[in-house]
């Protein structure tokens, strides 16, 4: 909130009754073409909400900054539908319990969202049971993506993809995958060099990589990033 905004924040007092009450969901005769469906993004159900919304057409925003309206403050963050799907909004976020507000059109602060071209790396590994976790993650959010393997990063670009995703896996297991003396050719490597050149590549051209633990430990070196792990033995 900026210095201007708290001079129109009511002044502090004790919480009441009525505050604690839970929050009304707007109703069908609320909505007007002149109103937006503000959506809270504190729960892992919006996500599916906006990936719904987007999926099937609607323009979705997002606040880059708080916003102050009608003695409501919309945290950083919240989701706005600001098209006619406002109604279609409204009835799915009562369904999956999301809270959501009706708000007049917000001139500055949003930002235009689409989906993003995700890729889940899944490598030939016994052991990539995380993957099958970050995998089930996406699903019960409604994320489409594209399965990711060895061969494909050789083809990888920003024309492509957005993000791509590599969960949990050993470095080594990561960098070097199975041994080709025990394997077929397709199964067998890992990322290897040339690919984590081409992993920078995609970086350095605005595309996202997202890493968790080990698959973070593996590449932040090689895509030189600044990062220390002070937990590591």
């Amino acid at each position: 909130v900026t210095l201007a905004e708290t001079a129109t924040l009511p002044p502090s007092r004790a919480l009441n009754e009525a505050d604690l009450r839970p929050f009304p969901a707007p109703s069908a005769s609320d909505v007007d073409r002149s109103r937006w469906l503000a959506i809270d993004a504190r729960s892992h159900a919006s996500i599916r909400l906006v990936t719904h919304a987007l999926t099937n057409g609607a323009e979705v925003r997002r606040l880059v900054r708080p916003h102050f309206e009608r003695g409501r403050l919309l945290a950083s963050g919240t989701w706005i539908i600001s098209d006619d799907h406002a109604l279609e909004g409204m009835s799915r976020a009562h369904e999956e319990s999301i809270r959501t507000w009706l708000v007049a059109p917000i001139d500055r602060g949003t930002v235009r969202q689409r989906l993003p071209r995700i890729g889940l790396y899944v490598p030939y590994m016994h052991n990539a049971i995380d993957t099958g976790w970050l995998r089930l993650v996406l699903e019960q959010s409604g994320l489409p993506y594209t399965e990711v393997r060895n061969s494909d990063i050789d083809q990888l670009d920003t024309a492509s993809l957005d993000v791509l995703l590599f969960a949990h896996q050993p470095p080594d297991s990561l960098l070097n995958g199975n041994p080709s003396d025990s394997y077929p050719a397709r199964f067998a490597g890992g990322i290897g060099e040339q690919r984590l050149n081409i992993l920078r590549s995609f970086v350095q051209s605005g595309g996202t990589v997202v890493a968790i633990d080990g698959a973070l430990r593996a590449l932040s070196g090689p895509l030189g990033l600044p990062i220390r792990f002070p937990l590591a033995s």
